[in-house]
């Protein structure tokens, strides 16, 4: 890993990256993956909607779908550094 990606890891890690950082850490993220293993990261997301719930039980759902969207389709949809990526929702 070069040093610039190091130094990136290490802030998103210690929570200290800038919010730019934060909002593309996915992709960082799944692009270091790929380059260590040689292999395009899978990402499942399970309970997604618990957030959304709280959200709307405290009065901030149209700012939490708004965050939820710009995950789904910025980082999730565009990342051409995974693999097929899942949403799941499970109740056991």
């Amino acid at each position: 890993m070069k040093k610039a990606d190091r130094d990136i890891f290490n802030h998103i890690i210690d929570q200290t990256a800038s919010q730019e950082v934060f909002c593309r850490s996915i992709q960082f993220l799944s692009r270091c993956l790929e380059q260590y293993h040689g292999k395009k990261a899978v990402i499942l997301i399970d309970e997604y909607d618990v957030p959304l719930d709280k959200a709307y039980q405290q009065g901030h759902y149209p700012q939490m779908i708004m965050h939820i969207r710009s995950l789904f389709s910025q980082v999730l949809k565009t990342n051409q550094y995974l693999s097929p990526t899942a949403a799941l929702n499970l109740r056991w």
